[in-house]
């Protein structure tokens, strides 16, 4: 029974106090984003941001790294471990700015370009918040 109230105790405080939403869906964007350009029936040369970001390290990496920033960004709210949620922002914002401005200097015009933004933002939306907040 002491287990049950203190999962409930996080999960209230997760829901009315944290900025859970949106440590989700910047963790589930990189989830999504590595499935996608590792099952996308087209090559990494036909990528845009591909052109760039694969001349610092190869494809497999940005989707592993993508992968694992995504399972520990989730893992970490779910655990509502502070210190693994504001690491794992801190890295997601810069996964998500290094792509978007790989894409940004590749093609500029690109609609995918807001959404890096957003995604960026989010991170770093949350690692602020978390930081305010203290604990």
């Amino acid at each position: 029974m002491t287990r049950f109230k203190e999962l409930r105790r996080r999960a209230s405080h997760l829901l009315h106090r944290e900025p859970w939403w949106a440590e989700f869906w910047a963790g589930t964007g990189a989830l999504v984003w590595s499935i996608w350009s590792y099952m996308a029936p087209i090559g990494p040369d036909e990528r845009p941001i591909f052109r760039i970001v694969t001349r610092l390290a190869d494809e497999s990496f940005w989707q592993v790294s993508g992968l694992i920033l995504g399972l520990v960004q989730i893992a970490s709210l779910l655990a509502d471990h502070r210190a693994a949620r504001r690491g794992s922002c801190f890295l997601g914002s810069w996964w998500w700015t290094y792509l978007l401005l790989a894409l940004w200097l590749t093609e500029p015009n690109a609609p995918s370009l807001g959404l890096y933004a957003i995604m960026a933002a989010i991170n770093l939306f949350s690692l602020i918040r978390l930081k305010r907040e203290g604990g």
